[in-house]
C-alpha cells in the first residue's frame, strides 16, 4: 500500500524552491553536481518520509521538462519513494518513453516500488513481449528475476507463450525453474497446468538466484 501523500499546498515556499533547484540540478551535465543534488533529495527522504513524498510529488510534475539525463534520474529517484505520484510517472514512462534506457528504468522502479503489484506485472511482462528493443528486454529480465515472488510466478509463466521471442521464452523458464526446482519443459501449457494445480499451496521461490542473460535468438 502507498503511503500518505503531502499535498503541495502544506509545504512551505522555501521547501518547493529547493527542490526544484535540486531538480534543476539533475539536468547538469557536471556529473558531481548530478550526484549531489541527487543525494540531497535522498536525504530528504531519509530524514522525513512525508517531506520525501511531497518532494517526489513536486519531482514527478517536472518529469516532462527535464532532460534526458535528467529524466533519468527523476525515475531513479521516484522508486525510492512509494507515493501514487511516483507509480503514476513509472508507469507512463515505461508506456511511453522513446528511450529503451529509460523504459527500463521506469520497469525497475515500479518493480522496487512494489514487486508484488499484479498491474505494475501485468504492465511489465507485456511490455517485454512486445517491446522490441533487446537492452530493454535484458534489464527487465534480469529485474524480473532478481524480485521473483509467488505473485509474480504466473506473469513469469505468461513469457512461455508463442508470442514472446526464443530468447524470452528460455529466460523465462530457467527463471521459474530456479523459483520452484521444478523440472518441467518449457512450455506454457505445462507450467499454466502446474500453476493452476499448485498456486494455493506454492509459498514462494526456494531460490531467487539472478537467471543470468537471455541467450540470443537462434543460439
Amino acid at each position: 500500500m502507498w503511503s500518505i501523500e503531502v499535498s503541495s499546498e502544506e509545504v512551505s515556499k522555501e521547501f518547493k524552491s529547493s527542490v526544484q533547484t535540486l531538480l534543476k540540478q539533475l539536468n547538469s551535465k557536471d556529473r558531481a553536481e548530478v550526484a549531489q543534488a541527487y543525494s540531497r533529495l535522498m536525504t530528504i527522504n531519509k530524514n522525513n518520509s512525508s517531506l520525501g513524498i511531497a518532494a517526489a510529488k513536486i519531482a514527478a510534475k517536472d518529469y516532462h521538462r527535464a532532460t534526458l539525463k535528467g529524466r533519468g534520474m527523476i525515475l531513479r529517484y521516484l522508486a525510492e519513494v512509494p507515493a501514487a505520484s511516483s507509480v503514476k510517472v513509472l508507469a507512463a514512462a515505461l508506456e511511453n518513453e522513446e528511450i529503451a534506457a529509460l523504459r527500463a528504468m521506469a520497469a525497475r522502479g515500479l518493480l522496487r516500488a512494489d514487486s508484488k503489484n499484479k498491474e505494475a506485472l501485468e504492465n511489465i511482462t507485456e511490455a517485454v513481449v512486445n517491446d522490441p528493443d533487446e537492452y530493454f528486454q535484458l534489464v527487465v529480465l534480469n529485474s524480473l528475476a532478481e524480485s521473483l515472488s509467488r505473485e509474480s510466478i504466473p506473469y513469469m509463466i505468461r513469457l512461455l507463450k508463442d508470442d514472446a521471442t526464443r530468447a524470452v521464452n528460455r529466460f523465462a523458464c530457467q527463471t521459474l525453474k530456479r523459483c520452484t526446482r521444478q523440472r518441467i519443459d518449457c512450455a506454457f501449457e505445462e507450467w499454466d497446468t502446474w500453476w493452476t494445480e499448485n498456486q494455493d499451496i506454492f509459498v514462494d521461490c526456494s531460490n531467487k538466484k539472478k537467471a543470468g542473460v537471455a541467450p540470443a535468438e537462434g543460439e
